[in-house]
């Protein structure tokens, strides 16, 4: 290794300020040297290690490249600033091995492999998939949230609606695991994503690959990848697990939104069946009585942008199919999907500070006649009707209580009565007894036993399947991160050891 104190970097001439300012500048920018150097210094290193196992590179050139890039990592290359003017991360790493080592031997590193296949296809997927299993931790953390509130509010009764319309009785565990496990299967969506993503393009070159002895399943192996992809071309140019990783992101935003739309709306002073913790708050700046729900108007927000990650990686992906230098604009999509993230991360913070009105909750719950359709199902049970039939008379019984004033637990047989002469020309002649009982809300609760319904026993198997996969997808997402750094150990192992002058085999 050459002793000669680095010369200063090589400036590229030429460029116009206008360009340096913007697309390059793009390419060495803070967000691109977060992202890009550290996989970066992985597949350099990964790349020489095969380098010298196949014989590629002189066995003494390759000791001292591993031997400078294990001096370099994680770090930018010998303090190198990402300087537009002297090139991208690649060809910076490149330079300081060359000031450090010469060009006989620092410029042999790049054998066998290209820009293309480097910014394109090995690194976005080394970022994409530490990215995918940390939005999954984040979503497994909310969705556990929100399987942990509905584990203590089976029995809280309160109204369901449709077109955000008071419409029927429900549990506060049947509305929040409406949630769970949407979100237990974007995780398992985020898995086969990570498995389309684990894939490695490593060693294909522009598109064809090249003449020198690559081992691409040994490159594969080095980097943690489950296996190389099976085309060249397609390794380089194809960008369809960025889509999945958006995709994935999109779904957790989409989940999330929904969820803070409704919790913004039942915590306001109207409604009052949820309060925010006043950690998750902010005031007004000028109504001292004023709690505004902040972090869900946030949650709310970063969805619509993550919607606007997804259109900005279709749009890109709109070119020919050997133009797609996505490098500039990839992290930030990356950044996209870390947002998404910490939202996850946020709004399982949110729900486990809610406080819960169950009181309020129930009292909401049997208002506004939303007994109305389980009365009709038990006309229809217990008279014989048909149930469009019954539907009418619960129809009619009902415009007849709004014109006099009658709430619905006030509701009489006469009432009843009127209403069905008036639709079938006769009384039904319910009890008193048996009319108070259709329009208990708790018994009409009891009463859905069906599969997937608010009862006792049907949530009891809900919250048992979501304990289930809270179980096994955090393993294994747990099992795919540890693969990532028992090769990342092996990696280093078997750099520091050729390095050191180990024997190939």
């Amino acid at each position: 290794m050459s002793s000669a104190p680095p010369e200063k970097p090589r400036l590229i001439e030429g460029w116009g300020p206008e360009l340096m300012d913007t697309a390059m500048a793009e390419r060495t920018g803070p967000l691109v040297r977060r992202l890009f150097s550290r996989p970066m210094s992985l597949y350099d290193l990964a790349h020489g290690v095969m380098l010298v196992e196949q014989g590629i590179i002189p066995r003494e050139a390759g000791r001292a490249i591993l031997g400078a890039l294990l001096e370099m990592h994680p770090t930018d290359p010998a303090g190198t600033p990402l300087d537009p003017r002297v090139g991208d991360i690649l060809t910076v790493r490149e330079q300081a091995l060359v000031e450090r080592l010469g060009a006989e031997i620092g410029g042999r590193l790049h054998t066998g492999r290209s820009r293309a296949e480097t910014y394109n296809a090995v690194l976005p997927r080394i970022i994409e998939r530490e990215v995918l299993l940390g939005l999954l931790d984040a979503e497994l953390d909310l969705v556990g949230a929100l399987s942990r509130l509905a584990a203590r509010h089976t029995q809280t009764v309160m109204p369901g609606y449709s077109h955000m319309q008071h419409a029927q009785p429900t549990t506060l565990a049947h509305y929040l695991l409406s949630f769970v496990f949407p979100g237990l299967r974007n995780v398992e969506r985020g898995l086969q994503a990570y498995a389309r993503t684990n894939l490695s393009p490593a060693g294909s070159g522009i598109f064809g690959g090249s003449a020198y002895p690559i081992d691409r399943a040994r490159l594969a192996s080095l980097l943690g990848f489950d296996a190389a992809l099976e085309n060249t071309r397609d390794a380089v140019w194809s960008e369809d697990h960025t889509l999945d990783m958006v995709l994935v992101a999109n779904q957790t935003m989409t989940i999330i939104a929904r969820l803070a739309q409704d919790v913004q709306i039942w915590s306001t002073y109207e409604v009052r069946m949820l309060e925010l913790a006043d950690r998750h708050s902010s005031s007004s700046s000028i109504m001292p009585q004023k709690k505004n729900p902040y972090s869900l108007e946030y949650l709310r927000g970063l969805a619509a942008t993550l919607q606007g990650s997804m259109l900005t990686a279709l749009s890109l992906l709109k070119a020919p199919s050997e133009e797609l230098d996505l490098m500039i604009f990839q992290p930030r999509l990356f950044e996209s999907v870390e947002q998404a993230g910490r939202g996850a991360t946020l709004m399982a913070r949110v729900i486990d500070g809610l406080q819960v009105d169950v009181e309020r909750m129930f009292e909401l719950a049997a208002a506004h006649f939303g007994q109305a359709t389980d009365l009709a199902d038990q006309l229809s049970i217990q008279c014989g009707l048909a149930f469009r039939t019954a539907h009418r008379i619960v129809g009619t019984l009902v415009r007849l209580a709004d014109e006099r004033g009658i709430p619905p637990l006030d509701l009489t047989p006469e009432l009843l009565d009127e209403a069905a002469q008036a639709i079938v020309g006769r009384p039904l002649g319910v009890e008193s007894s048996a009319l108070a009982e259709m329009l208990d809300t708790r018994a009409m609760i009891a009463a859905r036993t069906l599969l997937g319904g608010p009862a006792a026993e049907p949530m009891r198997a809900q919250l048992a399947q979501a304990e289930n996969l809270l179980r096994e997808r955090p393993e294994a997402v747990a099992a795919r991160r540890s693969a990532l750094e028992q090769a990342e150990a092996a990696l280093f192992a078997r750099a520091r050891a050729l390095a050191a002058g180990a024997p190939l085999s």
